[in-house]
């Protein structure tokens, strides 16, 4: 405000902007020694200033050195301001770690699984194979003793009939028995069929050769017949016409 009471021959103005006639402006650091420069009203136009009364100005807040102060603030807020940055970015890289960790165990932990998985999987189909293993080992004991009783044969491929297994004449007597006894073999039909042809086979390579001894037995007799046969009708004549002496 003006020190003037009054204004005396006031004149009307025309002016683009309206003169200012109070104005707030912000502070920054640099700027307080202009502040405290014209605060002890040291330089600048001082025409608007009754100086002698200058002493009597009071400092309501702070003290003489209200502006080092500020500083001094100023330094502590910048340093307080670092250490809630530093801060900050160490929560963050705290919580980034742990996120990582809980990344990692949840991985872990996924990996585990899937591998206890696996096993449990492996575990099954072992499992599995182990009882097939022994479906098939009593299909096959079964089947084995059906072929040995003479039961289950198998039939070779002739001109009326196709090869395969055949019932024997040892081979269950009723329908039901026997459809229970296809059932008992069924998971291992493959391999008796295969034993039942290797047993058809060794049987008749055997008779084969049985065969064939007997001929030669028959073959050994005849030619001692012939032999024996001449000498056998000389004995026979003189004994009918009473001129056989007997053995001498």
């Amino acid at each position: 405000m003006t020190v003037q009471p009054q204004f005396t021959q006031a004149q009307p103005v025309n002016l683009k902007k309206p003169p200012i006639v109070l104005r707030f402006s912000g502070l920054w650091p640099h700027t307080l020694r202009r502040f405290r420069f014209q605060d002890e009203r040291r330089g600048g136009d001082l025409g608007h200033v009754d100086l002698g009364r200058t002493k009597a100005n009071e400092i309501l807040v702070g003290g003489e050195n209200w502006d080092q102060v500020i500083r001094d603030e100023i330094v502590q807020m910048a340093d307080l301001r670092r250490r809630e940055c530093g801060l900050v970015a160490e929560v963050q890289s705290l919580e980034q770690h742990r996120a990582q960790e809980a990344a990692a165990c949840i991985t872990a932990q996924s990996a585990r699984q899937v591998e206890e998985q696996k096993l449990e999987d492996a575990v099954t189909q072992v499992q599995l194979k182990v009882a097939e293993a022994e479906i098939i080992s009593e299909a096959v004991e079964a089947g084995l003793e059906l072929v040995a009783e003479g039961a289950l044969l198998w039939q070779e491929e002739a001109t009326d009939r196709k090869a395969g297994l055949v019932w024997g004449a040892a081979a269950p007597k009723t329908g039901d028995l026997r459809a229970e006894k296809r059932k008992q073999i069924h998971p291992a039909i493959g391999m008796i069929t295969r034993i039942a042809q290797l047993v058809a086979r060794t049987v008749k390579r055997a008779l084969a050769k049985e065969r064939q001894k007997l001929q030669d037995d028959t073959e050994y007799v005849r030619g001692l017949r012939e032999q024996w046969e001449p000498e056998a009708q000389a004995r026979l004549a003189q004994i009918s016409q009473g001129t056989d002496a007997g053995p001498s």
